[in-house]
């Protein structure tokens, strides 16, 4: 049997799972602690408003830098310098979404403090300055070709929050100990980051490095946004139409399998730098289209089990008051299709990124349409629906758009013929599967 071979695709994919487990295994640790049910929702908060409030411009910078490293390595001195200017770039972000929420906490305290405390609040404030500059590490160690690196340190994400969360928690300790263990991690995180930035990088300002990037960075910032706040509005289209028994079925049948997510995304990041170099992008979009096949043969069989076996599964993961949320889990899994089709990350290596944001506002226009018209034939999953055409869309019109734009066609980076079987597949059994539950 060969060795499999670490490469940049593999090893951000695994990086990616291991970081995603991470945040599994420390909610069960938790949920397994001495933990009240109340210490439990506030840490969720916590690590809720964290994110909320950073996570369109790190995706978006991030990718920017992605974008912009392609360029910087023909000149070394830009190189050296690009992952600090980036670094600088983040923490001003940082602070300004800290100061953001400060404002917001002295204009009405209660709401925010429902469900933070006061006393935690200079945690989260500390949290929040150190933590989303370390997501640096996962993409210097990518760009860098630290491959095998690369997947220690998914290890040591997967192991070491764990230990440092957890065990406050089973030791009796109060939920702030917990917070008090993600900034402990933050911080190791930190201290690595800059030991990478020693090594790759120069500490010098450039005021139009900054700026290119910033630049190449913001529609993706926006495009985040759009993206990120689909999800929030499907939910308050659901609670504006419906009680909070409905809510609870759909919110917690409205998620992606997390394993397709993670390891089509990882693959998409993972190729940007190198669609940036446009003399070799035949042979890159050759890849795309054998990777995405590849991709396909391990993952849509899985979708097919869990389409086949969700209404026995649901029940048992959480409990019968959710055995109808498997028909809205089922629609979601139909978007594994559009997963494995990359015209967005072939844009964002060519620096498209305004045609990207133009079209990410206009999928949020139909999902908000198509919600609210199918809504009135299919009830709480005509959202679901909703969330299904919108993604089929933006999939569809990318992919013209590169055709007639940039004279790229759908079928050098499409396996199309793997696509159409799986698909057709997929979409008999759940056709059926609606039509025997009707």
């Amino acid at each position: 049997m060969p060795k499999l071979k670490i490469n940049h695709i593999n090893s951000f994919q695994v990086f990616q799972v291991f970081k995603y487990g991470s945040s599994i295994l420390v909610s069960i640790a938790l949920a397994k602690s001495y933990l009240t049910l109340s210490d439990l929702g506030v840490f969720e908060s916590f690590i809720f408003y964290s994110s909320s409030i950073s996570f369109f411009w790190i995706i978006g910078i991030t990718q920017g830098l992605l974008t912009s490293y392609p360029d910087a390595i023909k000149n070394i001195n830009n190189k050296k310098t690009l992952f600090y200017n980036t670094y600088l770039l983040i923490l001003i972000f940082s602070f300004i979404s800290v100061l953001a929420i400060w404002i917001l906490y002295q204009i009405n305290p209660s709401k925010i403090s429902a469900s933070i405390s006061p006393e935690d609040f200079l945690l989260f404030f500390i949290y929040n300055l150190i933590n989303p500059s370390t997501f640096l590490i996962e993409f210097i160690l990518l760009l860098e070709k630290q491959y095998n690196t690369l997947i220690k340190y998914g290890i040591i994400s997967l192991v070491l929050p764990f230990l440092i969360i957890g065990i406050p928690a089973f030791l009796g300790f109060t939920v702030s100990w917990c917070f008090l263990g993600l900034i402990l991690w933050a911080t190791i995180k930190n201290i690595y980051l800059i030991s990478l930035m020693v090594k790759y990088s120069l500490f010098k300002l450039i005021k139009s490095e900054m700026q290119q990037l910033l630049k190449l960075s913001s529609p993706l910032i926006f495009t985040a946004l759009l993206v990120g706040s689909a999800t929030y509005i499907d939910s308050l289209i659901i609670s504006l139409n419906y009680d909070s028994n409905t809510f609870a079925i759909f919110r917690y049948g409205a998620r992606e399998f997390p394993l397709f997510l993670l390891i089509a995304n990882a693959f998409g990041s993972s190729m940007i730098p190198l669609l940036a170099k446009k003399e070799n992008l035949e042979k890159n979009l050759a890849e795309i289209k054998s990777n995405s096949k590849r991709m396909m043969h391990y993952s849509f069989p899985i979708a097919i089990v869990l389409l086949a076996s969700s209404q026995f599964i649901f029940p048992l993961v959480f409990n019968k008051n959710f055995n109808q949320s498997y028909k809205v889990f089922d629609i979601y899994l139909l978007l594994i299709i559009s997963r494995f089709i990359f015209p967005q990350t072939i844009l964002m290596g060519l620096k498209k990124n305004m045609l990207i944001l133009q079209i990410a506002f206009l999928e949020l226009v139909v999902n908000v349409i198509a919600s609210l018209t199918l809504i009135q034939y299919f009830g709480y999953l005509g959202v679901a629906y909703g969330t299904l055409v919108a993604y089929f869309f933006e999939k569809i019109i990318l992919a013209i758009l590169l055709r007639q734009k940039i004279q790229i066609p759908s079928v050098k980076y499409i396996a199309f013929k793997d696509m159409f079987t799986y698909s057709a597949i997929l979409l008999s059994i759940y056709v059926l599967k609606v039509y025997l539950n009707a």
